[in-house]
């Protein structure tokens, strides 16, 4: 059973969120990885399933109200476990986020933002709102970007993924769009 790279990337949604961290302490750079939040299904669940796309407001696949508070939530933790080692304020040279080719996840990374730097201060653009414009950037940019550590590993991220296919599998269950 081969899988392709594109086609590993369609199964697997995450975000990425990289903090390099200017600081005496011991903590140089964090890097975590994670799936979206909560979200509809990707189509119906079984034949004549009674809840059809009309009970999901947002549509299949699509992250739900629920997806959007977990990852909200998630940023608001980040945020309180690196607070003193980070800017309060989104610093580009600090913070990447990046997330993958799908609306669902570019919702949680914004939600996750959201959470991560509340606006404060001067960066508060309008009164009585703590949300702040924070960007974003898709997975796709780094991956593709011109970087001798990424030239460096050349054809290792297909044979690595070639190698662990046997997890990648299991996990996708009934995707349509995994082929054996």
């Amino acid at each position: 059973m081969k899988i392709s790279w594109q086609q590993l990337q369609r199964l697997t949604s995450f975000l990425l969120c990289c903090i390099p961290v200017k600081t005496d302490k011991e903590l140089v750079f964090v890097q975590a990885v994670w799936r979206h939040g909560d979200r509809a299904p990707l189509g119906y669940p079984y034949p004549e399933d009674p809840y059809n796309e009309t009970a999901w407001p947002r549509g299949w696949s699509q992250l739900t109200n629920l997806g959007m508070q977990q990852m909200y939530e998630l940023g608001t933790f980040f945020r309180q476990r690196y607070n003193n080692l980070i800017n309060q304020n989104y610093v580009d040279e600090e913070v990447g986020i990046f997330f993958s080719n799908s609306d669902r996840t570019a919702n949680s990374a914004q939600a996750f933002a959201f959470g991560f730097y509340p606006a404060q201060g001067s960066f508060q653009w309008q009164e009585g709102n703590s949300w702040q414009p924070t960007p974003l950037r898709q997975g796709s940019d780094l991956v593709n970007s011109s970087s001798p550590s990424l030239e460096a590993i050349g054809g290792y991220r297909p044979r690595s993924f070639n190698q662990n296919v046997y997890i990648f599998v299991p996990l996708c269950g009934r995707c349509s769009h995994v082929q054996e």
